[in-house]
């Protein structure tokens, strides 16, 4: 459960957010277990951990998170199939395996 508390000057700060752990193997085949916030989108986790849902020619050419060009896809892997996704409509709830695409 979400905890806040506030700092001397009023501000507020989150403690003990619940975490999530992303099992994901890149394009070379080399795993990676990352973890971060239940709620985060898929994609900035990925970006923030420099692990590119894009493919090289698509770095610089994507709808930057919008959802419409197709380009960050994924596969996650969930009951034993394996789903193409847009990372950037997941959000994380849940512990996720997946690779780049």
């Amino acid at each position: 459960m979400d905890k806040l508390s506030a700092g001397k000057n009023g501000a507020v700060s989150d403690q003990n957010f619940e975490k999530v752990k992303l099992k994901v193997t890149d394009r070379a085949g080399v795993k990676h277990e990352i973890t971060v916030e239940s709620g985060t989108q898929l994609r900035d986790a990925l970006i923030r951990h420099q692990l590119s849902p894009y493919p090289a020619p698509r770095i610089n050419l994507n709808c930057k998170g919008l959802g419409i060009c197709g380009t960050c896809k994924v596969i996650i892997r969930e009951n034993a199939e394996d789903w193409e996704k847009r990372s950037c409509q997941i959000q994380c709830f849940q512990d996720l395996e997946l690779r780049l695409k």
